[in-house]
């Protein structure tokens, strides 16, 4: 298909996507503003979230790192023998 025509296919798609979902949200009462107030509430949340549990995700690796640590090592050290 030339160029043209996958253009022209890409915009007329665009175009109708955006009058459905256009026309979804509209029949839900939602604007472009409480859409995007929303989605910035949810990066916010899982950004608390995770800062909150950083200092457990800290303490897992150290408690991880004191096994596989030495195990690791003496793999090393079997490997470099050979």
């Amino acid at each position: 298909m030339p160029p043209r025509k996958e253009l022209l296919r890409a915009i007329l798609a665009f175009v109708a996507a955006s009058i459905v979902i256009g026309f979804l949200l509209d029949m839900l009462a939602i604007t472009p503003l409480d859409l995007w107030r929303e989605i910035w509430a949810r990066v916010e949340w899982v950004a608390t979230f995770l800062w909150a549990q950083s200092g457990r995700l800290l303490r897992w690796f150290l408690l991880g790192a004191v096994i596989v640590g030495p195990i690791l090592l003496v793999r090393m050290i079997l490997r470099a023998r050979r």
